[in-house]
């Protein structure tokens, strides 16, 4: 079984100059929201935001050598938990594609 620790336990010492990724905002559910004119309950469908993580990731994949790691931070969805309760409601880990760069997500 893999253990984001393990290679965290191997990477504690320099070994040169490395770069990571950081993403931001990604706000499922934000871009059918405004194209309603809906920002306060237009937060049900997330096609676009996915798809375009997507090719984030792919464009990930193709960088030659690889980020040590990729960070997504802020707002990851737009639809607040009182309007989607359902825990089948949420992004399917999309950024789990990325390859050879070690993922731990937070649930």
């Amino acid at each position: 079984m893999y253990s984001l620790f393990s290679k965290v336990h191997k990477e504690r010492e320099w070994k040169g100059p490395f770069y990571f990724i950081q993403g931001a905002d990604p706000q499922f559910g934000l871009m059918k929201a405004w194209s309603m004119g809906d920002c306060d309950s237009g937060g049900d469908e997330w096609g676009q935001e996915i798809r375009l993580t997507e090719l984030a990731v792919q464009a990930i994949n193709k960088l030659d050598p690889k980020p040590k790691f990729f960070v997504l931070c802020g707002d990851l969805i737009h639809a607040m938990p009182d309007q989607h309760p359902s825990s089948s409601y949420g992004p399917k880990k999309p950024g789990s594609g990325v390859s050879s760069i070690a993922a731990k997500w937070s649930e």
